[in-house]
């Protein structure tokens, strides 16, 4: 294995275990919450908590992420799609 598919797949792990460890937190959402997704791409977790009745607001500044988000949520009230990265400061990132 190179050191690149090791990196990889040791990042992976990481974020599988980072998932699991949410989960107890994820459970407890209901309609009466208000969830905040920074980064939401294409909204796998926006859908999520959507799911389980929360008011979502969705950030995701990639304009192809937020394409396919915002199509995905145009016919649900609950969830608040927003073209907009989440920083300290009003900056441009690469």
């Amino acid at each position: 294995m190179t050191k690149d598919k090791i990196r990889d797949f040791k990042n992976w792990v990481t974020n599988i275990l980072s998932y699991v460890q949410l989960i107890p937190i994820l459970s407890k959402i209901n309609k009466n919450d208000i969830v905040i997704d920074c980064g939401a791409n294409v909204g796998v977790v926006s859908g999520y908590f959507a799911s389980k009745g929360a008011k979502v607001y969705s950030f995701e500044p990639d304009p192809n992420a937020f394409s396919v988000l915002q199509k995905r949520f145009e016919n649900t009230d609950s969830v608040k799609c927003i073209n907009k990265g989440v920083w300290k400061e009003d900056s441009k990132m690469k």
